[in-house]
């Protein structure tokens, strides 16, 4: 017999966790149950039934369908683009919801526009359309100004001395 302490899930590759006790011996062990070609396409209930049914049964006979089913969805949410998951939580890389973004969308220093794949790519892309739109001021609405000039901070201005010299158009080295 066998009673199931904690439950937990491995990402890659696809894995289940139990640490169960023994009964008879009072031991303490681990199994983990892979669960292959698990995706986002996998329908959570059907392979639950499935684990449920399988050779590693016995381990799973007192864990309920609901947690087995939340298990599992928990590693199909990790299999999402990263860059969708971190916007649609609205979170940065600390976790915590960005102050700044008034939309929810969260951009990390580690999100690289360039390695993203067509999703990823799209999902940035909808969330910046949606900001810029947020912030947009036209014609005829409050705070619009025409011709906004800023001049920034001049001070610590560094001479690099290549430009100094003669303003003639030669060469003097020709």
């Amino acid at each position: 017999m066998v009673e199931p302490k904690k439950c937990g899930v491995k990402f890659k590759p696809p894995a289940l966790i139990i640490d169960y006790v023994i009964v008879a011996s009072g031991k303490l062990r681990r199994r983990t149950i892979p669960i292959p070609d698990f995706d986002a396409s996998t329908a959570v209930k059907q392979c639950a039934q499935s684990l449920k049914g399988s050779k590693h049964s016995k381990y799973l006979e007192k864990i309920s369908y609901s947690q087995l089913e939340r298990l599992l969805t928990r590693i199909q949410s990790s299999n999402d683009p990263p860059a969708a998951r971190r916007l649609d939580r609205g979170e940065t890389e600390g976790g915590s919801p960005s102050p700044d973004e008034e939309n929810g969308a969260a951009f990390t220093d580690d999100l690289d526009l360039n390695k993203a794949t067509d999703e990823e790519l799209e999902t940035v892309k909808a969330h910046m359309n949606k900001t810029f739109e947020a912030n947009r001021k036209l014609p005829g609405d409050e705070g619009y100004e025409y011709d906004v000039e800023i001049d920034f901070d001049k001070g610590d201005k560094i001479e690099s001395g290549w430009d100094e010299g003669n303003d003639s158009n030669e060469d003097d080295e020709f």
